[in-house]
């Protein structure tokens, strides 16, 4: 503040002003005498009612739930009635616990918007924030700390107007986060007369969706109430919530209670307090406080994370008070962030400032609750939200049958089968990749399909459609071409470091082959990439170079090479926050093209350094155009509400292009409050800037993008008809390179080699430019097809045509039905008929011909075209002249790119004051000396230049007391020398990697983000200097002494500068000297001895650190090669390979412990082998085989107790052995090539991986370091003695752990999708409970979707297997083996016991059938209380499981265990009735109030050639089935089918084929051979049979080995077919006449079969086996109910459903 007193003439500065004022009243007394701080509240309670403990709050409210007996989170019912899930701990809170910090997710947000979902999602979830781009900056809330409180009063206010001490009386909270503690200290106290209202938040259940309106009009009546009493506080509480009461919306609570006291004047008198079990995460703290809450008290995280303590789920070390403090910091960190994505510092400013935008909320709940709040599309109503609330409640409280048990994850984070409905979901995926790959257009179609399917679920765009009409419609030929279209398409900015090399590159290949666009994201671009000698179809150069102001890797020649400047204002998925790139992943390629230091991570900040309005954009705008006049000048905005007019204010700054982010772009990491809640849909921006910008008839300046989850060629044509010329895509190309939404991208572990750096998994990228390409093109063939359909030739005539949109919600969602899109769909063509809307059409006017440079450009043409000689040239300069220089080195970029031309080439005398941006980005071999003065922006992005700027010399005043550059000089500087003689303003060198600097005097946060490059600050500094250094050096000149309290200390060293600075600092002052002849430079220059000691050398801590890395890494590589050379001498005996190749990178080394920490056996670090190494030579370079055997012997002794402990672990016992000989049983571990080689033997490829130590097992990692445990077979020669099961369950159990740290918990896990288990089991989850040895949780999990996994986990195909993401480019995980082992330990540790329905509903329901579909049936309905029969035609219940598979693989006594189980729950098995026969089927629908039938398909296919009839030709399942009656000891026939002594050959080439030739080993056939009339599969995935279909290779099953075993070969003859089968005299089949046959397919692509003359072949036989599949049910049971069916005669049943054409008739298997 500054004041000029008139009267007095004199001019009051911002200090004696304030301090004028501060001492006007005693304010010090004020605040000491009248405040209230927490503390004194709780020092009250003490003295009144005693200590207070967590441990007493928490069991006080533990006790009053009716939990009973049961385990589990599950069992606190608020859990589920809050929405919390298993995610919710794992993915939010228990990480914020943790590192005190928000999680971390990546690849945006693409599940459905709240106001769509099915999911009852909480009030939270409808708001949306906003945020600051252009109109105010954001601010960086953790490097500028200083500037941001969360500091606050609450409680009653006195009037402002009139000071007095009663505005001190009020309780003062540092954070609005309370501990249980202090929420009962609160609402208990009675401190100077405080009193708090508690008011309760529920209403009675029995009041239904008609009880919350009453229920809210009461709360706000008692709070209104509770002022007028005389109350301070108010606590709106839900602790009430119970069985019988719902609770109200927290938020919806605070909001009306809120606009409630403010229209009844009354909220000044009170604070308001929640008390609330919804509140988790970041967002909901922040709506709360938005929308008028003071504190807030989430004790149900606390209570259940009390739970989790004491059921050791979670770290033993965190008490309760650790926990609260770990929780209330990281949502400080976060609230911090959301404020300053407004560019708000103060909590006081952000509350009650309602800083978001509803999505889908009716005015009705907006007026009452949330006044004011834009909310554009109307929506769900109070009776909308009251039965979603009433829905959560129902499902928390109702009888717990059936699965309402455990908690359940909707997929809210990351996509689960059957819940949360996401756009990338595993079909659209799958058909999208193999449509790419393959160019296939029905693969597309299908995928077009699926992701509009997915879009009627998730987005705004899904409820619209698009007219068409056959009258209108044109042909596809008059249409433009795809080649035409493609042109309009750019890939996102995704920046090289967020992905790797090979994506990056291949992005830019693909877009360039097709004359589109690709971004470089911020990241840099390194400068072989834009090579001018590249093969045009191999340009690797993306077109778009994106700017973050002067961030990571801006040179000029960087923005010389390029067809278009992309300025980053915000991103979509995190927009008004900057980024972090984590050191682990800035290997050296990257940072070399950042312009930063290897292992160093770099902070990316918002754009609030040189962006604070919108004349500061237009100035960048004018920057970039100056630095490359031919490219055109865009600026990325995400959308939100009032975006147009941001738009319009960017077009008037001279944009040509401007991109419209939606809030669900893909990012490589950012919070999951970013993600899931910050910006909008790029449909309401879009649509908002194309009506605005029309309406204010700039439409024709610029080009409109649309970018966010656009996927399909219909969402680039809603796009256009909404406004948008041109389209990004991100998420979509990345999965076409084969991305599977890992979302793993902040972890560095993108399993494909995408978002990565690691070498090791970049290997594993597979992804082609032709793949994109493909892509591309068929997206465009789908807006042509759309076009032909509305009668338009061009895309550019559908742009803006909204009046060819219509609503048409989802019906089937009454949410969706209740939207408006009147304000999305306004027509602005119509409402401005004479208003060009061609974007693009007009060019904006830089006026650049009259720019300075152009007389420096031809002054110096000669130096520029030869790179030779020297130019002095000598100019006056004025304000206007901006960024003088940049043209200039745009000239000197493009001739030579970074190489620039030789130093003082070009030198410029300068005379005057500089305007804005001087020498911005200017190239090497340019020197420029100003006498004067400049204003800001002086040596932005500084590439080589030399700048030197002093006052005049006729200059009376003293340099260093007086301004010359102004503020953000030299920002993002790459090289280059500046000296300035005088002092700069705010932020310099903000973002230096790489120029050396001197200066007399900076402000505040000087030296901010630097990177690089070193700074000498020869006097005063202004606060927060150094915040966020991580590179180069400052040397400040401190002759008071008081830089430290100036610094931000927590990135750097404060220390004394070596001999070695020393001397380089004199030489740089001496140069600054004589160059601007600075005064104070002289001086200090006199007196150097003594004016060192003042100097401090600022030095950042991760930088000094990687220089000690890098010193300690030569000096232990000096010793080791010594070392090796010693031994190499010593053995050369024994060994001549002593060749030792340097790693050149090794980027696992520089990885977080938890991240890479490299867990394989090492034998060197045991204690064991130290001792030996002390006492033999034997571990010598080379080593003889008897050496490794010897090693051998000795790993596997060590290992012995810990596997006794890993089997125990599995439920199992085991005898020791002396030695194992196991080494087979895992594939070994093989270092990638990018390791190096050893000379000396790696031990860790000889040992098996079962001998990892189970407390070194790593979980993120673990899909590289572990390989799939290969054998689980028990040894053929010993299970062709018995009938056992085969599977070796001993060995296999014995390292499950590890075999689960191979999982990669998958953000989209194929495991459970389309082709994968059928059953939707939430492998994932239960991979990872083994994994962290909490059996009885996966068990819960595992039972939740799988009734029988003691089935499923023997005999189960496993297409969960062959679906899972890992078998992309490794064996897949063995989820088969896992799930097994659960119900197994289950088993054996007594959790599995009958549980009969607490409750009967009287309702009887027939079963017909008790195979697994009727078990399952049976279980499941039973659980829900009906009575269930079961009745079945053969003599025992289990059908296929008990006579169907063979005992060994399952043995019957698991089956019958089952039966007996379900009999003990209530289920009747009615055996030896055959439905349909011995009683009508009529009858079962007469008796029953339900008939299920269950009857499977049974009916076997035949081979109806000549000699059917003969004896000795069975079908498998009469084979099987009488041989499993005759081990069960029924008196049957068997003989006819033994196979003992026989010649069999087995008809098939299934798993009941293999089941026949493996019992007819065990009889004792005399030979066995298998016929299978198609060709053998390859031993990897074919290009037909992508994945994650299920990969048709060859495979060899248990009974294909036994057969090796026992004949050499093995039992199948592939591409054969069947003629005749032979006879002898007594009509006994002897053998079988065949013909082999080739596949091929024809012009339609069918596969056809054609005989291979002269192949004719007779094998003898005496007994045939057909196992050739089934045709579908036998058809008595379907005739006598005369249901429908299809044409293959199975019952026909509607998709996802089960009922039949006649009532009460069911179908289910």
């Amino acid at each position: 503040m500054l004041l000029v007193d008139t009267e007095k003439k004199t001019l009051v500065r911002d200090e004696e002003l304030k301090l004028e004022i501060a001492r006007c009243r005693p304010h010090r007394k004020w605040l000491r005498t009248q405040i209230i701080h927490l503390n004194h509240l709780h020092k009250d309670y003490q003295l009144n009612y005693g200590l207070l403990t967590y441990e007493h709050l928490i069991s006080r409210e533990l006790e009053g739930l009716a939990m009973g007996d049961e385990e589990g989170l599950h069992a606190d019912r608020r859990l589920t009635l809050f929405s919390f899930t298993h995610d919710t701990f794992g993915l939010i809170v228990v990480p914020m616990i943790r590192d005190r910090k928000e999680a971390l997710g990546s690849m945006g947000n693409d599940a459905a918007l709240a106001c769509l979902s099915d999911y009852k999602p909480l009030m939270f979830c409808y708001f949306q924030q906003l945020f600051a781009q252009v109109t105010n900056p954001p601010i960086d809330p953790f490097r500028e700390q200083i500037v941001m409180s969360l500091s606050c009063p609450i409680g009653p206010e006195a009037n402002i107007l009139e000071p007095s001490a009663e505005q001190c009386r009020r309780l003062f909270l540092e954070q609005p986060v309370l501990s249980l503690i202090d929420m009962e200290v609160i609402k208990r106290t009675n401190y100077k007369g405080w009193k708090t209202r508690l008011i309760d938040i529920v209403y009675p259940r029995k009041h239904g969706v008609n009880g919350l309106l009453p229920a809210l009009d009461r709360v706000c009546a008692e709070a209104c109430g509770a002022a007028l009493d005389g109350y301070q506080l108010i606590v709106l509480s839900d602790r009430r919530v119970s069985h019988d009461y719902v609770n109200i919306s927290s938020c919806m609570a605070v909001g009306a209670v809120h606009q409630y006291l403010i229209r009844q004047r009354q909220r000044k008198k009170v604070g308001i307090i929640v008390e609330s079990g919804e509140v988790k995460t970041v967002h909901d703290f922040c709506v709360l406080l938005g929308f008028g809450c003071d504190a807030i008290c989430p004790y149900l995280v606390y209570e259940t994370c009390y739970r989790l303590r004491h059921m050791k789920l979670l770290d033993q070390s965190l008490n309760d008070n650790l926990i609260y403090e770990g929780y209330r910091d990281a949502c400080m960190r976060g609230i911090c962030k959301v404020m300053a994505k407004m560019g708000i510092s103060t909590l006081h400013s952000y509350k009650g400032a309602q800083i978001f935008e509803a999505v889908g909320l009716s005015k009705e709940v907006v007026q009452k609750c949330f006044t004011n709040t834009v909310s554009r599309l109307g929506g769900a109503t109070f009776k909308v939200l009251a039965y979603e609330a009433e829905q959560r409640h129902f499902f928390a409280y109702t009888r717990r049958e059936g699965d309402n048990l455990i908690l359940v994850s909707p997929g809210m984070y990351h996509w689960r089968d059957g819940g949360e409905k996401h756009l990338n979901e595993p079909l659209g995926i799958a058909k999208l990749q193999a449509a790419a790959r393959s160019n296939d257009m029905k693969s597309y179609q299908e995928f077009s399909t699926a992701s509009t399917l997915a879009n009627r679920w998730c987005t705004l765009r899904g409820q619209l459609e698009i007219k068409t009409a056959p009258q209108i419609q044109i042909p596809l030929e008059e249409v433009e071409s795809a080649a035409s279209i493609v042109k309009r398409f750019v890939t996102g900015a995704m920046s090289f470091g967020s992905i790797s090399w090979e994506a990056h590159t291949t992005l830019a290949v693909a877009m360039n082959r097709i004359h589109a666009k690709s971004n470089t994201g911020e990241g840099g671009e390194k400068p072989e990439r834009y090579a001018s000698d590249q093969d045009p179809n191999n340009n690797i150069r993306s077109a778009i170079k994106q700017v973050a102001s002067g961030r990571f890797g801006v040179t000029s020649s960087y923005l010389a090479h390029c067809d278009e400047l992309q300025i980053k204002m915000a991103q979509g998925a995190k927009p008004g926050e900057g980024g972090e790139l984590p050191g682990y992943k800035v290997t050296r390629e990257i940072a070399h093209t950042r312009n930063s230091t290897p292992g160093v991570g770099l902070i990316s900040p918002p754009p609030h350094h040189d962006i604070y309005s919108i004349e500061d954009l237009a100035q960048l705008i004018y920057d970039l155009k100056c630095s490359n006049p031919k490219a055109r000048i865009s600026v990325k905005l995400v959308s939100e509400a009032g975006v147009g007019i941001i738009a319009s204010g960017v077009v008037k700054g001279k944009a040509e292009h401007v991109t419209i982010s939606g809030h669900d772009g893909g990012t490589g990491a950012s919070s999951w409050t970013g993600i899931k809640h910050a910006g909008l849909p790029w449909e309401l921006g879009v649509a908002e800037t194309h009506q605005i910008l029309t309406m204010n008839n700039l439409r024709s300046r610029v080009v409109v993008q649309a970018d966010g989850q656009i996927r399909s060629g219909r969402d680039v044509v809603i796009a256009a008809l909404l406004g948008a010329d041109e389209f990004g895509m991100s998420t979509a190309p990345l999965i076409v390179l084969g991305c599977t939404m890992m979302r793993k991208c902040h972890l560095n572990t993108c399993p494909v080699g995408i978002a990565t750096q690691d070498p090791v998994l970049r290997a594993k990228f597979d992804g082609k430019p032709e793949h994109v390409v493909n892509y591309m093109f068929m997206i465009a063939e789908e807006v042509r097809y759309f076009l032909a359909k509305m009668g338009m030739r061009t895309l550019q005539e559908a742009v803006g045509r909204t009046d060819l949109l219509y609503a048409n919600p989802n019906p089937v969602n009454k949410k969706a039905t209740l939207l408006e899109f009147g304000s999305l769909l306004k027509n602005a063509a119509l409402l401005y008929p004479n208003v060009d809307i061609r974007g693009g059409s007009l060019k904006q006017d830089f006026l650049l011909e009259k720019r300075l440079d152009n007389k420096v450009i031809e002054a110096a043409m000669s130096v520029l075209e030869s790179g030779t000689g020297q130019c002095n040239l000598s100019y006056d300069i004025h304000n206007y002249d901006r960024t003088f220089g940049a043209t200039l080195s745009f000239e000197i970029s493009r001739r030579y790119q970074e190489t620039g031309l030789p130093d003082n080439s070009i030198n410029i005398k300068l005379k005057g004051s500089a305007g804005q941006s001087l020498c911005a980005f200017m190239a090497k071999g340019v020197t420029v000396e100003l006498e004067g003065d400049a204003n800001d922006y002086v040596g932005k992005g500084l590439s080589g230049g030399n700048v030197i700027v002093y006052p005049p010399k006729d200059a009376t005043f003293k340099s260093e007391e007086n301004v010359i550059v102004g503020n953000v000089v030299l920002y993002g500087a790459t090289s280059g020398k500046a000296f300035f003689r005088g002092l700069a303003a705010e932020r310099f060198c903000v973002r230096n990697s790489g120029a050396t600097a001197i200066i007399e005097g900076v402000g505040d946060h000087g030296c901010e983000y630097m990177t690089g490059g070193r700074a000498i600050i020869l006097g005063p500094v202004g606060r927060n200097f150094a915040a966020a250094m991580s590179g180069g050096i400052a040397f400040v000149y401190d002759r008071h002494n008081v830089f430290d309290r100036m610094v931000n200390a927590s990135t750097v060293d404060l220390e004394s500068p070596t001999d070695e600075d020393a001397e380089w600092l004199k030489e740089m002052l001496t140069e600054f000297v004589e160059k601007t002849g600075s005064e104070v430079g002289a001086k200090i220059l006199k007196h150097y001895a003594v004016a060192l000691k003042c100097f401090v050398k600022v030095f950042p801590k991760e930088y000094k650190r990687v220089l000690a890395d890098r010193d300690a890494e030569k000096a232990e590589k000096a010793a080791k090669e010594a070392e090796v050379k010693a031994k190499a001498d010593e053995a050369l005996e024994t060994s001549s390979d002593s060749n030792n190749e340097d790693y050149s990178e090794d980027i696992i080394k520089d990885t977080p412990t938890l991240t890479m920490h490299q867990t394989l056996l090492n034998p060197q670090n045991h204690p064991h082998y130290q001792r030996k190494r002390a006492q033999s030579s034997d571990w010598a370079i080379g080593v003889n085989d008897d050496v490794v055997q010897r090693q051998l012997v000795t790993l596997r002794k060590l290992a012995k107790n810990q596997k006794e402990r890993d089997a125990a672990a599995a439920g199992f016992t085991f005898e020791d052995e002396e030695e194992e000989e196991d080494s087979e049983d895992s594939e070994p571990f093989e270092a990638h090539e990018s390791m190096g080689k050893k000379a000396v033997v790696d031990i860790e490829s000889i040992v098996s991986p079962k001998k990892k130590k189970d407390e070194d097992l790593d979980k993120l990692r673990g899909f590289v370091k572990y390989k799939r445990q290969k054998v689980i077979y028990r040894p053929a020669e010993e299970r062709l003695k018995d009938w056992k099961e085969v599977t070796n369950y001993e060995d296999v159990r014995k390292n499950l752990r590890m075999q689960a740290a191979r999982c990669m918990d998958c953000g989209v896990p194929f495991c459970q999708g389309n082709t994968g288990c059928p059953l939707g089991n939430i492998i994932p989850k239960w991979n990872d409970l083994v994994f962290n040895e909490n059996w009885k949780e996966a068990l819960e999990q595992l039972l939740q979707t799988n009734n029988f996994p003691e089935f499923t986990g023997r005999v189960c195909p496993a297409p969960c297997e062959g679906a899972c993401c890992l078998g992309i480019s490794e064996p897949a995980v063995t989820i088969k083996n896992i799930e097994c082992a659960i119900i197994d330990r289950a088993f054996a540790k007594g959790w599995i016991k009958p549980e009969p329905p607490a409750y009967r509903t009287g309702k009887r329901i027939a079963i017909i059938g008790s195979g697994p579909a009727g078990l399952a049936a049976a279980a499941q309905l039973n659980k829900v209380g009906h009575n269930i029969v079961v009745y079945e035609r053969n003599n025992r219940m289990g059908g296929l499981l008990r006579y169907g598979i063979p005992t060994m693989k399952l043995e019957k006594e698991v089956v019958q265990r089952r039966i007996d189980l379900l009999q003990a729950e209530g289920v009747k098995f009615i055996a030896n009735v055959e439905i349909g026969k011995d009683v009508p089927a009529s009858l079962m629908i007469q008796e029953n109030d339900a008939v299920l039938v269950c009857t499977g398909a049974t009916k076997p296919r035949d081979l109806p050639i000549p000699g059917r009839d003969l004896k000795g030709i069975h079908f498998a399942m009469e084979f099987l089935e009488t041989w499993q009656k005759n081990q069960s000891g029924d008196a049957v026939d068997w003989e006819p089918i033994n196979a003992k002594g026989r010649k069999v050959i087995v008809l098939g080439g299934g798993d009941t084929a293999t089941d026949c030739i493996g019992t007819s080993l065990r009889h004792g056939a005399t030979s066995v051979t298998a016929f299978e009339i198609m060709p053998q599969p390859a031993e990897a995935r074919k290009e037909d049979n992508p994945w994650p279909q299920w990969p048709l290779i060859f495979r060899v099953e248990y009974g294909h080995e036994e057969h090796r075993l026992l004949t050499g070969n093995d039992p199948r003859i592939y591409a054969i077919s069947s003629k005749k089968f032979l006879s002898d005299t007594s009509g006994r089949v002897t053998g079988i006449c065949t013909v082999g046959v080739e596949w091929q397919k024809d012009d339609k692509g069918m596969w056809k079969m054609t005989e291979v003359p002269g192949s004719e072949k007779i094998y003898e036989a005496d007994l045939v086996l057909l196992a050739m599949g089934f045709l579908g049910p036998e058809q008595t049971v379907l005739e006598q109910l005369a249901v429908d069916k299809d044409p293959r005669s199975n019952i026909l049943t509607p998709a996802g459903k089960y009922r039949t054409s006649i009532p009460k008739v069911f179908a289910a298997g």
